[in-house]
């Protein structure tokens, strides 16, 4: 008697819980999406270096992000950046200036007026140019 393959049942490589080719090549596309995504630290990564765009600080007070109690406090939890073990990943380090003063009520508030922006971002100029 011939010795039968139950691993071989022709269903183009999918398991045997009848999960049909199409199903099975949509589950594996899933799964490099899915671990192609970003992780949460590279997200944060990116987010904390955006703040060194100083007009995008601008638009964040402008539509009122720098007044939701939510946001400040995820502004406050960002604050693991300046730890020498994560800051040396940024390319951007004068954003941690920035998340420094995003802490002050105050500058929330004056951060909105586009000739504190001006100078903001007029200073920072000055600084790379050093």
């Amino acid at each position: 008697m011939a010795e039968v393959d139950n691993n071989n049942n022709n269903n183009n490589g999918c398991s045997s819980n009848n999960i049909s080719p199409e199903k099975h090549q949509e589950q594996t596309q899933y799964e490099k999406l899915i671990t192609s995504l970003p992780s949460r630290w590279e997200i944060e990564l990116e987010f904390v270096q955006s703040l060194s765009n100083i007009p995008y600080v601008n638009y964040l007070a402008q539509n009122n992000y720098l007044q939701d109690t939510r946001f400040i406090n995820y502004l406050k939890y960002l604050e693991y950046w300046t730890k020498p073990e994560y800051s040396k990943f940024l390319v951007y380090p004068n954003c941690l200036h920035i998340l420094k003063l995003l802490q002050s009520e105050k500058f929330r508030k004056d951060i909105v007026k586009p000739e504190v922006m001006n100078v903001l971002m007029n200073d920072m100029v000055k600084l790379w140019q050093e």
